[in-house]
């Protein structure tokens, strides 16, 4: 049993902590890993671990990662940041050192692990789940070159796509860098292919998921749905964002006169359990990581139209297991939409192709296996 400290650079339900918690818990089936979780701070993550009776602590630690707010004030956040990873690790270093086998930093953003490393003497697994820049508009408040050998310290840096993987080799060698795709947990997620047939109708309905961003780019699916001009088309924008920003998207809905096509459901809650209902799901965004919710549309059985960018290119063989359309382009993305709902029987046959791909390559139980395989990879080289 390996004795395994998750570190998360925040409390809440975003897909970096939704994956940690699929391989924990994936893990914990196999009765491989005893876990325990550190968050920064409280949040919502805190019910689900208890919920699933996972382990967990609240410290302070800080992140490598922050919005940039010019460079005296950067440099004076990066000598803080350290200092308080410093003093924490220390503390909470010695107290753990006997009670751990190895540390697991869950983003980017978490160096504390690196700290950790040094204090315990144990090895450390490194999981880049996000570009920060290109995503989440964040910069390395510590320069890319020192946060670059941050990284090259790890044992294992695990990336979560060849984009992203690629990404973090342009700041240092990444010789230490192994890509491992994300899992998703597909109990959660009902599939068209393993539910009774829904009612036959007119209507061909449209969803794309997600937080409602300028990075998540919404905008270019409801000017392509003004483009298209299907009468028989809705679509739902499931998910939130800022006040302004989703009033920005409405406005934008009222004076294409869409009121009627485009509708702004809020985030629903177990929303795995409802894909299957959709025809077509939509990823617009700029740069994906990896595309949870593009495998979520797979194993749901609906086919996907997707943004030729960021780590889609991995998951989606186009014409086969999803179609392409070139991002920025509205009119584009328009005619892949009339394509696919035209077309009953190619909608059957892409979905069926993509369920097949996401089953048996991206589920978390597969995603867990290949970490593990990191870890024993570890223990026999460092015999902890």
């Amino acid at each position: 049993m390996k004795r395994i400290l998750f570190i998360s650079h925040y409390a809440g339900l975003g897909g970096a902590n939704l994956s940690m918690l699929y391989l924990i818990c994936n893990l914990r089936k196999q009765k491989e890993i005893e876990p325990l979780v550190f968050l920064p701070c409280h949040g919502p993550l805190e019910q689900l671990l208890l919920s699933n009776g996972i382990t967990y602590e609240v410290h302070k630690y800080a992140s490598l990662r922050t919005v940039n707010r010019g460079l005296l004030q950067n440099l004076i956040e990066a000598v803080s940041r350290v200092i308080i990873n410093i003093f924490q690790s220390v503390i909470i270093g010695f107290r753990l050192k006997r009670h751990i086998d190895l540390i697991h930093s869950n983003s980017s953003l978490v160096f504390f692990g690196i700290f950790l490393k040094f204090v315990m003497k144990k090895p450390l697994v490194w999981h880049l789940r996000e570009f920060g820049d290109g995503d989440y508009n964040l910069i390395f408040s510590m320069g890319k070159r020192l946060s670059g050998w941050c990284y090259s310290k790890a044992n294992t840096v695990i990336a979560i796509s060849e984009a992203i993987s690629r990404y973090y080799k342009s700041l240092y060698y990444g010789s230490n860098i192994v890509t491992i795709h994300n899992g998703v947990d597909e109990t959660s997620i009902q599939s068209k292919f393993k539910h009774p047939p829904l009612p036959q109708s007119d209507v061909v309905k449209l969803c794309i998921v997600g937080g409602i961003s300028e990075t998540k780019n919404q905008i270019e699916l409801i000017n392509a749905v003004a483009l298209a001009q299907i009468p028989n088309i809705v679509l739902d924008i499931i998910g939130d964002g800022t006040d302004d920003y989703v009033s920005f998207l409405k406005t934008i809905v009222r004076d294409n006169k869409l009121e009627k096509k485009v509708r702004f459901t809020g985030p629903i809650k177990n929303i795995g359990e409802i894909l299957y209902s959709y025809d077509i799901g939509i990823i617009t965004s700029k740069n994906e990581a990896f595309g949870r919710v593009t495998i979520e549309y797979m194993l749901a059985g609906i086919p996907v139209i997707a943004s030729r960018s960021g780590a889609n290119k991995e998951l989606i063989e186009d014409g086969t297991t999803g179609l392409f359309y070139e991002l920025g382009n509205a009119n584009d993305l328009a005619c892949k939409i009339k394509i696919l709902s035209s077309n009953t029987v190619l909608r059957n046959i892409i979905a069926q192709n993509a369920y097949k791909t996401a089953i048996n390559k991206y589920t978390a139980k597969t995603n867990a296996i290949k970490i593990l395989k990191i870890y024993n990879n570890i223990a026999n080289v460092s015999n902890w």
